[in-house]
């Protein structure tokens, strides 16, 4: 009790003190900035000058530019660091919108104990420079990036090849190559390559990474096949990232890196070479099938498991082979690489090398070849391929020494690399920005401890399976990660899961084409539905088929984990992502408006898409997108059932064929409206949102996992059915189980005060919440303040001709601070009775909204309002009125007129 007081004190001092500097001029005030960030080290390794990337949120009005602020290591003082805007506040429903910086990206070169922590603090100062800065910089032929030369065709100092079914070579320097400045330092630089999609060979986009004072380049590689027009597969039977350093020309002796502490030690000479292949994933299951589909290397759909058996790996785990030879082997390995010279050393490594197999590592004489997808497997009859529409990324990073790396040095700059650097800024921090909101102690995660990752460890799955990396090790519709758990506890295996689950999301079908230009290319990606291909998917050769051309499928995939992605770590696919998803979205609502009536996959086919576009436009900016983003709302107001509060009707395997809606999948349509919301501050959404989850409290079933809140269209068939599933659900003390719907009763409630939904709230199954992370879209349903305004009783209306109607009331007791004036041709009631009243009153969350209310003066005086454009006939008016704490008065006598 004691520690939960303690926070709530530390989170209430921050909302002070960021309440002053909100309401005050940043820049003299940034002295009281004070933001601990905790970097924990879990490799095991000391670590000392390591880049640490990590995005810290911002409350709003704190900021406006990255200017007047620095970052002080444990000692304090002020170390070289990086700034970067990834997101402004843009957020408009909560009286925010000011455009300063709402996610700032820290880049710095940490020094962090093994298995222990360094707390940085990041605060007003001076920001110094490195002594040794990275520059990036343009000199004709050539980029420099780090002081390594950069060949504009990328002939060097790295080659790509692939190895077409051919046995065609064919280099990246046979592609049109097109340079970026990512990032110019000084901490940090950054170079962005990219060609488009040639045909008959490929297309890639590197991003090329050099730090201040190291001899230190990383590279996010993504192979693509991504073609303006359609071509089906990429078939290629290798490809390979080959360096040839300078510092080590002609060098024979190598290292190979299989399981940690297991390493390969030979020497070549010219013409020989030596190779580490890891064939499957090292565990029991390496070559299972059919009976665990989960944990097969091949994902099989079919009776007779051919495409599985064709799939199958060689052996278990990895070969090291020299001349014919096996010279090691193991389960799970490394993958690095290490030529040394006499006088110098070259290091090349894969980010979660066996996660990704089949992979293999080749040295010769002087050169060193990472096979990303190499040419030694016999899967398949040997041939690796990439859908249409498909993209695969890989993280390397390439070292020199002045010295030779010893096998030890070596595991360890390749642990380091499986396990970067994160800083966290502390739960209460999160809390403080507006990030994370408050929650109920039960469901509140337990901070980091502290620690060491012991061990590598295996997914059983191949990244062909569907299209992208295993390392998130869940199926693709439903990813749906992001950045709350990270946020709660400050583990980075959070924001390692999150990190990798987006880039597997960046990876999948439909979305990418290159230079897809939004509304130019709508027709190029046809769709009858958003979860529908992109385009046909091609010819594939016999003994193969499609691994990723399944459908990227927004009905059941959130997405969030990209947006996180880039609001965490800067990403920049993350952030090439989000402009195609942006894009996509916006056709999607062409659609819509186009198909109205077309709606088969359910309201998740509108909510996601709602979501996702609005988190696009939270981070890009792009007025284009806000009008789309109205023009959806307005297909959501449209679509929505004004007599009931229901979204869609579908078929259901839970209610056979009887027609039917989902309470939980309704949920996904009030994300995106409660996120449109705040953008916004629509009061219609508002309202839509409330009717809906009005809807949801009282005609559904509520019952275990949301799968049987059936609500069926025949009233009686529905009464039995809910009288059922309810009967059911309080024998297992499981109303609302798994937080499908506590986040959107918890939001109804505290922005409207109706204590209906409180009471519900209760009813969770405390066990079950928060079922998905999205904790940070708010659940705190505690309210301080509980009385509403008493209800207006004396209001009039009078029609004062040409469609105008002129209404007036008394203010009411209990200090409101904005007030709600509504009309319909119907009596307004605050829920309609389904189907008794239909025809005899309205739901007042449906009715037409009269906008320009005026602010309420004090109790007792006369307030009044002029409505137009009001049809002829007889229209019903009322008012109602909100309080500081968003509670709502009652609906309130209604004026009847007959409008002329």
């Amino acid at each position: 009790m004691q520690r939960k007081s303690k926070t709530r004190k530390l989170v209430l001092s921050c909302l002070i003190l960021l309440v002053a500097l909100a309401d005050a001029s940043a820049g003299p005030h940034l002295a009281s900035l004070d933001v601990p960030l905790t970097v924990h080290e879990v490799a095991g390794l000391e670590r000392q000058q390591d880049v640490c990337s990590t995005g810290v949120p911002l409350p709003c009005g704190l900021l406006r530019e990255p200017e007047g602020i620095a970052l002080f290591d444990p000692s304090g003082e002020a170390v070289p660091a990086q700034f970067r805007v990834l997101e402004r506040w843009r957020d408009q429903g909560e009286s925010r919108g000011d455009l300063s910086i709402r996610w700032l990206l820290v880049t710095f070169l940490a020094d962090v104990p093994a298995g222990g922590k360094s707390v940085y603090r990041l605060k007003g100062g001076q920001n110094p420079l490195p002594p040794s800065r990275v520059k990036v910089e343009d000199q004709g032929d050539v980029w420099t990036l780090g002081g390594l030369a950069f060949a504009k065709n990328f002939s060097r100092p790295f080659q790509l090849l692939l190895t077409n079914p051919d046995d065609k070579t064919i280099s990246a320097a046979e592609l049109p190559v097109t340079w970026t400045v990512w990032e110019a330092g000084p901490i940090r630089a950054c170079l962005k390559a990219e060609t488009p999609t040639v045909p008959g060979k490929f297309g890639f986009i590197a991003w090329i990474y050099a730090y201040a004072g190291q001899q230190r380049w990383d590279m996010t590689l993504v192979l693509k096949n991504t073609p303006n027009e359609t071509q089906g597969p990429l078939y290629f039977k290798d490809f390979s990232v080959v360096w040839e350093p300078a510092q080590i020309a002609g060098a024979g002796d190598f290292l190979l890196g299989g399981q940690w502490g297991k390493a390969t030690v030979g020497r070549i000479d010219a013409g020989q070479s030596a190779y580490l292949h890891q064939d499957s994933d090292g565990t029991d299951q390496w070559n299972t099938f059919g009976k665990d589909w989960r944990m097969s290397p091949v994902l099989d759909w079919t009776n007779d498991k051919s495409k599985a058996k064709a799939g199958l790996p060689a052996f278990r785990g990895y070969r090291v082979m020299a001349g014919g030879k096996e010279l090691d082997m193991g389960d799970l390995a490394a993958g690095w690489a290490v030529l040394n010279g006499q006088q110098a050393g070259a290091l090349a490594a894969v980010r979660d090398y066996h996660q990704q197999y089949p992979k293999a590592t080749e040295v010769s004489p002087g050169r060193i070849a990472l096979r990303l997808w190499p040419g030694y497997t016999k899967s398949f009859g040997g041939l690796h391929w990439l859908d249409d529409c498909t993209r695969k990324w890989h993280d390397l990073s390439f070292r020199i020494a002045s010295d030779p790396f010893s096998a030890e040095e070596a595991e360890g700059r390749s642990r380091a690399l499986d396990f970067p650097l994160v800083a966290h800024p502390t739960a209460d921090w999160y809390y403080a920005a507006g990030v994370l909101s408050p929650s109920p102690e039960h469901a509140r995660a337990k901070e980091f401890a502290g620690g060491v990752v012991q061990t590598q460890f295996g997914t059983g799955r191949n990244w062909v399976n569907f299209g992208g990396d295993v390392t998130d090790q869940i199926r693709r519709r439903y990813h749906e990660a992001d950045l709350s758990g990270f946020a709660c506890t400050g583990d980075p295996a959070e924001a390692r899961q999150l990190y990798n689950t987006s880039r597997h999301s960046s990876g999948m079908t439909p979305l990418w084409l290159d230079d897809y230009q939004y509304p130019r290319d709508v027709a190029k990606l046809t769709h009858a539905q958003y979860c529908s291909l992109a385009r046909e998917p091609g010819t594939y050769r016999p003994g193969t088929w499609h691994h990723g051309y399944m459908t990227w499928n927004d009905a059941h995939f959130c997405c969030q984990e990209v947006f996180d992605n880039w609001r965490l770590f800067g990403d920049p696919l993350a952030l090439d992502a989000i402009v195609t998803i942006g894009r996509w979205c916006q056709a999607y609502v062409d659609f819509r408006e186009a198909h109205p009536d077309q709606l088969v996959a359910g309201t998740r086919a509108d909510g996601l898409p709602l979501h996702n576009l609005c988190e696009a436009y939270r981070i890009l900016g792009d007025e284009s997108m806000r009008q789309s983003l109205e023009r959806f709302a307005e297909v959501c107001w449209r679509q929505v059932d004004k007599e009931r509060g229901n979204y869609g009707v579908m078929d259901s395997w839970e209610g056979g064929q009887d027609k039917c809606e989902k309470p939980f999948m309704m949920a996904q349509v009030i994300q995106g409206l409660r996120s449109y919301w705040e953008l916004t501050g629509s009061e219609r959404t508002a309202d839509q949102i409330y009717g809906m989850a009005d809807f949801i409290l009282d005609e559904s079933a509520l019952g275990q996992w949301g799968f049987n809140y059936v609500v069926l269209i025949d009233p009686e068939k529905n009464r039995s059915f809910r009288a059922a599933k309810r009967a059911e659900a309080d024998r297992d003390g499981k109303h609302v189980s798994y937080g499908h719907l506590a986040w959107v009763l918890a939001w109804v409630h505290r922005n409207f005060g109706d204590q209906r939904f409180r009471a519900m709230i209760d009813g969770i199954n405390p066990q079950a919440y928060p079922y998905v992370l999205r904790a940070y879209t708010g659940y705190y349903p505690e309210r301080a303040d509980k009385s509403a305004p008493e209800t207006v009783k004396d209001l009039t209306a009078t029609s004062l001709g040409d469609g105008k109607v002129q209404i007036s009331w008394t203010t009411p007791a209990g200090e409101p601070v904005r007030y709600q004036v509504k009309w319909a041709d119907k009596p307004l009631v605050e829920r309609l009775p389904w189907p008794e009243d239909v025809n005899t009153a309205a739901n007042w969350w449906a009715a037409t909204h009269a906008s320009g209310e005026p602010l309420p003066r004090a109790a007792g005086i006369r307030d009044s309002i002029q409505v137009e454009n009001i049809p002829v006939g007889k229209h019903y008016f009322a008012v109602r009125s909100f309080d500081a704490a968003s509670n709502r008065s009652g609906v309130g006598n209604m004026a009847e007129v007959d409008v002329r």
